[in-house]
């Protein structure tokens, strides 16, 4: 995965991940009631096939470039086209599920990017040589 979210640039996905923390956010409220929760492949899935809609519309990615990136990500996630669907319809049956499932997005939402942070803080300002890692002296 991490050479899936290398691809994407830092500031769309910085800017797309803050939006849909806040989208999220005002959708969401701590369930009181337990209920089946989607496993956390279909989580990442779904986070992942969202970043890439939107990579896929800011890049003006092709149908087939895109399909192959979300298949790739489904490989990935070890789950094929009908059992994401199932899953997701299963997390739609009812308000307390849905709302679960989307807490559970947002979190990942929000652990990407305060992992995709540091990364643009340590980076800003610094030129592209200053960047590089310096190559190892030979003995």
């Amino acid at each position: 995965m991490n050479n899936f979210l290398k691809d994407f640039t830092i500031a769309p996905t910085l800017g797309t991940i803050v939006s849909l923390t806040l989208l999220l956010t005002s959708c969401t409220e701590k369930s009181r009631t337990p209920s089946s929760s989607p496993s956390d492949a279909v989580v990442y899935l779904y986070t992942d096939l969202e970043l890439l809609k939107i990579r896929a519309q800011i890049d003006k990615l092709d149908s087939l470039t895109t399909r192959a990136k979300e298949d790739s990500l489904m490989r990935l996630y070890g789950l094929n086209h009908d059992q994401y669907e199932g899953a997701m319809n299963s997390s739609k049956t009812d308000l307390e599920s849905w709302k679960q499932f989307n807490e559970r997005v947002l979190s990942r939402l929000e652990k990407l990017q305060h992992d995709l942070i540091p990364r643009i803080d340590s980076t800003a300002g610094a030129s592209k040589e200053a960047q590089q890692v310096p190559p190892k002296k030979s003995k």
